[in-house]
């Protein structure tokens, strides 16, 4: 009798280690994925093709040139740490205006490199910011008088708000800078007020 309960302990006991083997065991659970939309505007930066009118501030300049310049330009912006962030950005602006003396046309260039440090004032897919820092300007004027070429140097400052859609940026802002030049011995501020807007990537 005993002999019969030991080996049929036995039976159950095996039975039960080759279940359990077989069973599979659960799979190890991956974590989630980031989304974008937890960043702060962009995961590590943003590449923006920009748009822009210029007011320039100088009477002169603007009673020669109008009261609007057009600009075209690229922006690269990075995130240093939290929600700070470095732009660097190159543009184009040219307009044809009319000298007040002779009235013979006039075509001036100029070509604004600026770089800033910008700041989101709220996390999120829309990021309103604003920002500071310098930029060189470099400009080439050209009419019946002669042709004034040379560089600026002035500051800057802005404020606009990012907005994301997955990957897709659009950015719409006013800056404001200012960049003294001296072309023909006649001081002048090629700086102005700007309204932009810009669309791009982030990455």
């Amino acid at each position: 009798m005993t002999r019969h309960l030991l080996a049929g302990s036995l039976v159950m006991l095996l039975a039960a280690t080759v279940v359990e083997a077989q069973t599979p065991a659960p799979a190890a659970k991956r974590p989630p994925k980031p989304s974008l939309s937890n960043n702060i505007l962009a995961p590590t930066g943003m590449l923006l093709g920009r748009f822009d009118v210029q007011h320039p501030s100088d009477s002169l300049f603007g009673t020669v040139y109008g009261s609007a310049m057009i600009a075209f330009g690229v922006e690269f912006r990075a995130r240093v740490v939290g929600r700070l962030f470095v732009s660097g950005a190159l543009g184009r602006l040219g307009k044809q205006g009319v000298l007040t003396v002779t009235g013979d046309p006039s075509t001036l260039t100029i070509y604004p490199m600026e770089g800033m440090a910008l700041y989101a004032l709220v996390r999120g897919r829309v990021s309103p910011y604003v920002g500071g820092g310098g930029g060189a300007y470099k400009y080439t004027e050209t009419n019946t008088i002669g042709t004034a070429d040379g560089m600026g140097y002035g500051f800057v400052v802005c404020g606009g708000v990012t907005a994301r859609f997955g990957r897709f940026v659009v950015d719409g802002g006013v800056k404001y800078h200012s960049a003294k030049v001296t072309p023909l011995e006649d001081q002048a501020n090629l700086g102005g007020l700007r309204f932009g807007i810009g669309a791009g990537i982030a990455f």
